[in-house]
């Protein structure tokens, strides 16, 4: 019974897969906002997987919504902040390993400094002055005002100082509170459901 059960919801996922690309190419409009799912590099052909499925559902998620969605392979801390830091990005989903609530391995405190860091090389290589560069950059850093954060790893809501530094008030988290797998699985400890947190 389990093995049919799996069976249908692969393939739901990839009638949402088909069905969102029919939306990318109809549904957006030209204010739409960017969403970007990131898979991380990290991840074995074992996670990747259900991963690359799960991300189908991201799309379509995004999609309905409004979004203008991409996927991203292969991520890493880096990409994810290029992406940040270009302030172009008002959603994302991430799915890789996490043993405490991180994104790309950093938790909040390393993305809020990793963030600052950029920074302050961003506007300083813009000509401001390094005491400008060091005040916007504080500013900016404390809270990365994105609408969404969908975070598809272990332990991804074990705590909430990672929301509240990635979504901006009134935004929406999602994240798993234990172990978190993307399809579903035979474990009884393992979750396939991210909860809800909504950012006060």
């Amino acid at each position: 019974m389990k093995k049919i059960v799996i069976v249908l919801y692969m393939g739901c996922l990839y009638a949402v897969f088909a069905f969102s690309l029919f939306c990318a190419n109809t549904s957006f409009r030209g204010d739409a906002k960017t969403a970007v799912i990131f898979i991380d590099k990290e991840l074995t052909f074992q996670g990747y997987v259900p991963a690359f499925l799960r991300a189908q559902y991201e799309l379509y998620y995004f999609y309905a919504q409004g979004y203008r969605a991409r996927i991203v392979f292969r991520a890493d801390e880096t990409i994810i902040k290029e992406f940040l830091l270009d302030n172009k990005i008002h959603a994302l989903s991430y799915f890789g390993h996490a043993s405490f609530p991180a994104i790309a391995g950093l938790g909040a405190g390393d993305w809020q400094a990793a963030l600052y860091n950029g920074y302050v090389e961003k506007y300083e290589h813009l000509g401001l002055a390094s005491d400008d560069a060091e005040r916007l950059a504080d500013v900016q850093s404390r809270n990365f005002g994105l609408d969404i954060v969908r975070n598809n790893s272990c332990y991804s809501l074990a705590g909430t100082a990672l929301a509240r530094l990635f979504v901006q008030s009134g935004g929406v988290y999602y994240g798993s509170k234990g172990y978190y797998f993307p399809t579903p699985t035979y474990r009884s400890d393992t979750s396939m459901f991210l909860e809800q947190y909504n950012v006060p």
